[in-house]
């Protein structure tokens, strides 16, 4: 006898035999009441990060923002080369003919001899219509002595 009071020579004497499984039965119905959920368990650690996935496509673009304060004017830039001087223009009409002017009066002013083999010189000073002629005549060799 065992602790339990239990006699296995007591038990009936069963041979089984098994055979082909039958078909599923109809699933029963279900039952009336609700248990209770049980304590929930502890969070686990935080897996390693994935992949970064493809980059998505290009959303629209944004209304135009408000334009910013003027910049303080920079400083001026050095002077380029001259350009090559452009073609000659169409000659203009002819202008009126003008009032005519008072006749210029001529006078010979100073005659001076200059240096032998100097150049010439001719000067004209004053004023319209009122002008004065001041002349320098380079001397000349002197010519031969008669005896």
């Amino acid at each position: 006898m065992n602790c339990n009071g239990f006699h296995p020579e007591d038990l009936p004497r069963v041979l089984y035999f098994l055979g082909a499984t039958g078909p599923t039965g109809p699933t029963g119905p279900s039952g009336s009441g609700t248990g209770t959920t049980g304590p929930t368990g502890p969070t686990g650690d935080t897996g390693p990060t994935g992949p970064t996935g493809d980059t998505g496509p290009t959303g629209p673009t944004g209304d135009t923002g408000p334009t910013g304060p003027t910049g303080d004017t920079g400083p001026t830039g050095p002077t380029g080369d001259t350009g090559p001087t452009g073609p000659t223009g169409d000659t203009g009409p002819t202008g009126p003919t003008g009032d005519t002017g008072p006749a210029p009066t001529l006078t010979i002013g100073d005659v001076t001899t200059g240096a032998p083999g100097s150049d010439a010189l001719a000067t004209i000073t004053g004023t319209a219509p009122n002008y004065t002629l001041n002349l320098t005549i380079p001397q000349g060799p002197t010519g031969p002595t008669g005896a």
